[in-house]
């Protein structure tokens, strides 16, 4: 329970006192003054907001740009391993149970499929994120609005 020196939560400031009763004995300037330490008030509250949704946003960006960072290590060792596969006789193991001329072009093209199969789903997963993502910052968009209507009713 609040003791004599503490408001309480809900109590109004005496800003708010002065507001809501103008024949209070505040002058102009003094009213002035509180309209704009509240407006500061408003603007760093609402900086504040935009920070918090950047930082979510960016959160997102980061695992989308890790996805696609992933995905393109996987493309990249596709293509790397054709190379491989080409220079270092993979055909060998084809050479087995195919004639060479066949093993030759296709135990690359085997390996380049499925490492590329393996990146293709991986890089569909970030764009997947990065699409869904809403990348407004809707709340601090919607407080704005808040904001805008209070300091109108307050100003008229």
């Amino acid at each position: 329970m609040p003791t004599m020196t503490e408001p309480s939560i809900t109590e109004p400031s005496i800003s708010e006192h002065r507001a809501r009763d103008p024949k209070s004995g505040s002058s102009i300037g003094q009213l002035l003054r509180d309209l704009v330490q509240d407006f500061r008030n408003l603007t760093r509250g609402e900086i504040d907001l935009l920070k918090a949704e950047l930082r979510d946003r960016f959160g997102r960006l980061e695992k989308a740009l890790m996805l696609f960072a992933v995905g393109g290590a996987v493309v990249l060792a596709a293509a790397l391993t054709l190379l491989y596969a080409l220079n270092m006789g993979v055909t060998a193991l084809f050479a087995l149970v195919l004639p060479v001329s066949v093993a030759v072009w296709l135990a690359p093209l085997t390996l380049a499929v499925v490492f590329g199969v393996a990146g293709a789903m991986v890089l569909r997963n970030g764009a997947e994120v990065m699409r869904t993502t809403d990348w407004k910052p809707t709340h601090t968009q919607q407080s704005l609005q808040e904001d805008k209507r209070w300091l109108l009713k307050k100003v008229s």
